[in-house]
């Protein structure tokens, strides 16, 4: 009886994983990477500290083996296999929640069509909407990632971290998983369906290469470097824009650094909320939950939370 293997498309869905670095929709793509470690480059050879010794860190096999950068690996793939054979089948679509959302448009205000714009002209507005929208949401759930007691014992997974690598992004208990999938979908399905009530014709973001616009110049910004030992500040323009480094204080186990810059892009929501810092004059000397606690760094003792 002849093996059926399964086909590329099939083992790639099970591998996903694996594919992140060719796919310019997620963040550790590869060339956003080398976009990053040319940043990395620069600022280390503005810096006063030995150049090519930091560089070889960098690229140090134990920096990868340690025990924190293990537990980002194997949690990206327990959350990947988890999701696709437990949670994948139980979640609808953003398309779902538009249709249901213009719906409920038609039912309270009418048919709606009012608006026939470009297909440029409402692409570039819903673009922009949408990521503002999306920006506020992410930054939301965050902070309530920290005030909700029950919620920081799955976030404190992240936070665990005690060395950052772009991987570190991906470091999530399931929990959080579900939580952002359900925002994500949310939030696109209802913008959509507002836009898709509003506007005749077709409504789609603009995007280069399936990506965002908006999400490609923030990862052609440096987004890597976020989870990273490499300082990279926006100068004045961090009022307006998270750097790397303000999500490096977020990550910071001092103390003074808790619960602050939860953004993601925009930083006007950590101002209107009082949890914006600067990274100029701010230095970050260990990342972790604290100081002085210790976490270990193993798949059973994280899988149920901290």
């Amino acid at each position: 009886m002849p093996l059926n293997l399964p086909d590329f498309e099939t083992l790639k869905h099970y591998l996903e994983p694996v594919f992140y670095l060719t796919d310019p929709e997620r963040r550790v793509f590869v060339g956003y990477l080398l976009v990053s470690l040319v940043l990395a480059i620069v600022i280390l050879s503005r810096q006063s500290a030995p150049f090519l010794p930091t560089v070889k860190q960098i690229f140090n096999p134990r920096l990868w083996r340690h025990p924190s950068v293990l537990l980002d690996i194997k949690l990206i793939s327990v959350n990947h296999l988890f999701w696709i054979f437990m949670l994948a089948p139980f979640f609808g679509s953003q398309i779902a929640t538009a249709i249901a959302t213009k719906r409920v448009l038609v039912d309270l205000f009418g048919r709606g069509d009012f608006l026939t714009w470009s297909t440029l002209h409402v692409s570039l507005l819903y673009t922009a909407v949408l990521f503002v929208a999306d920006d506020f949401a992410r930054f939301f759930t965050h902070l309530c990632y920290h005030k909700i007691p029950l919620l920081w014992r799955f976030h404190a997974v992240h936070h665990s971290a005690t060395i950052l690598t772009p991987l570190t992004l991906y470091r999530v208990h399931i929990v959080e998983v579900i939580l952002n999938a359900m925002r994500s979908i949310f939030v696109a399905g209802v913008i959509g369906g507002i836009f898709i009530w509003l506007f005749t014709g077709k409504i789609a973001p603009l995007e280069i290469l399936g990506v965002s616009i908006f999400s490609l110049m923030f990862n052609l910004a440096g987004a890597n470097l976020r989870h990273s030992p490499i300082w990279l500040g926006y100068g004045k323009v961090e009022k307006w824009v998270l750097s790397p480094a303000q999500h490096q204080i977020h990550h910071s186990a001092n103390p003074a650094h808790f619960d602050k810059n939860f953004g993601v892009m925009i930083a006007l929501w950590d101002r209107i909320f009082g949890t914006w810092v600067a990274s100029e004059q701010t230095q970050v000397n260990a990342f972790g939950l604290s100081e002085n606690a210790e976490v270990k760094q193993t798949l059973r003792h994280h899988l149920t939370g901290l």
